[in-house]
């Protein structure tokens, strides 16, 4: 697309210079500029986009999108625009075609079980007949493909070009993860939702809204945008859930296992295999089975449930897909190891998800509940004695160790997290010695939970990302193949 078509998408914005350059994408960071791509200088918390107008430019920019002008060197095109961030989010939707327009679009939001949610959705949506995208915290996927993303929710213009090219490709629908960053960040702003679902709200994230209250708002500004021809779900067992419902325009509907819901659950059987569920609504009642464990997974697949009922799809089609739904890596995932031990990994990095972890694998576990646990560094702290404290209250056995420290000292963060904790805890700092002393004091019947890495297959550590992967560690120490 030219420069000139691209400025007839934005309102009130002014071109300056020669609108007759061809764009070839549309980029936000100066170092992956490439020839022919329009900059969108950004002013963020730590930096200022226009300040690397000069980069842009040297590594082929054809134009300069910003709020203002004063950095762009004289005869350069250029989009002056009210808000640069706005701006770049209406020229992405326009460069792309507009790919949510014309996709069944499902986003999920709450603090817990996203990523969960999103593997189940793809699943179902796939049963139902569809070829369905999915974009979250463990990467993207569609059609057996997919890779890692740097973001949960990316920023608009990679999101809106991954819907493209899975459009291009054959999708029809797509799933994402929202996180409550990307709300004030616009990163989902003017796509077409035909569903969002709340899963639930706890404590987490404080370092960026501040209050729970903040964080609330930050959740429903997703159901705030949502069409009064999309549907709503929203987890009724949740003290948040019948609020994130109120004053919207889109169909709410509300879905649980203690509350009155529009879509009822009851767990019929729960085993180390999985569990059955009969799901109740206006029109009757029927059973499922998911190979997931855990009675937070089981509202994880209700609210699943409700989202593809709402939508109209097919009870005998939702079952398969349930039923057939991946094991999601890093997310309870189990691993039988030699001498009857199991060990799961799991990403639990809050209090709440850290305690369902535990509940869930209690009744599992015929000896010892082990628990490995870190926190992240340069995030909530408040969260750390709370998650000792949890680990202590829900295990046998507390091993507190290095997660993600990022630019802070590990010791001071394991101190933090031991505030909270029993005597019956104990920490090494280094995460691989801590996973192999778990394994070490490890018996017949005991399960390890290492919590607080999940999928992913690095520690940050002042700026640098090592490798690093729980389940490989997991596998390596006991000599098995990874």
């Amino acid at each position: 697309m030219t420069l000139s078509d691209l400025v007839n998408s934005l309102p009130d914005a002014t071109l300056t210079g020669d609108g007759s350059a061809d764009i070839s994408g549309v980029k936000y960071n100066s170092l992956r500029v490439v020839e022919g791509d329009l900059y969108c200088a950004l002013v963020g918390r730590s930096a200022d986009g226009n300040k690397f107008i000069p980069q842009a430019l040297e590594n082929g920019a054809a134009a300069i999108l910003t709020d203002q002008m004063g950095g762009v060197p004289e005869g350069v095109p250029a989009i002056l625009v009210d808000d640069a961030r706005t701006g770049m989010v209406l020229i992405a939707h326009e460069f792309f075609d507009k790919p949510t327009h014309n996709m069944l679009l499902a986003g999920i939001t709450g603090t817990n079980g996203k990523t969960t949610c999103n593997h189940i959705l793809q699943s179902i949506f796939d049963a139902c007949g569809h070829k369905t995208g999915r974009i979250g915290t463990t990467g993207w996927e569609f059609a057996g493909v997919g890779r890692e993303l740097e973001r949960t929710t990316p920023e608009a213009p990679d999101l809106l070009k991954l819907l493209a090219q899975m459009r291009n490709h054959g999708a029809d629908a797509a799933v994402l993860e929202v996180t409550s960053i990307a709300m004030p960040m616009k990163r989902v702003e003017g796509f077409d939702f035909d569903a969002g679902m709340f899963t639930n709200l706890s404590l987490d994230h404080l370092d960026l809204h501040g209050t729970m209250e903040e964080y609330f708002e930050a959740k429903k500004d997703f159901f705030r945008m949502l069409s009064p021809d999309a549907v709503a779900v929203a987890n009724a067992d949740d003290d948040y859930g019948s609020s994130i419902l109120e004053g919207i325009s889109a169909s709410t509907w509300t879905y649980g296992f203690n509350h009155a819901a529009d879509i009822h659950g009851e767990i019929i059987e729960e085993s180390a295999a999985g569990i059955k569920i009969r799901v109740t609504d206006k029109a009757g009642s029927f059973d499922l089975t998911t190979p997931y464990i855990g009675r937070f997974n089981a509202s994880n697949v209700l609210g699943c449930v409700a989202l593809a009922l709402a939508l109209g799809m097919d009870r005998d089609a939702i079952i398969r897909g349930v039923a057939n739904a991946p094991q999601v890596r890093g997310r309870m995932e189990r691993l039988q190891l030699e001498g009857d031990v199991t060990a799961v990994i799991d990403y639990a990095h809050t209090p709440d998800a850290l305690q369902r972890a535990l509940e869930a694998l209690r009744p599992m576990t015929r000896s010892r509940l082990i628990v490995v646990i870190g926190a992240g560094g340069n995030r909530d702290a408040t969260k750390r004695p709370i998650m000792g404290r949890m680990a202590s209250e829900g295990s046998d056995l507390v091993v507190i160790t290095n997660d993600n420290p990022r630019f802070e000292d590990p010791e001071m963060i394991v101190r933090q997290i031991r505030v909270g904790a029993s005597q019956k805890s104990m920490v090494i700092v280094n995460r691989r010695q801590a996973i192999e002393t778990a394994l070490e004091l490890s018996n017949a019947g005991d399960v390890i939970l290492i919590a607080g890495k999940g999928h992913e297959t690095y520690q940050d550590i002042e700026g640098v990302k090592h490798p690093f992967d729980d389940r490989e560690e997991v596998l390596k120490l006991r000599g098995l193949a990874c």
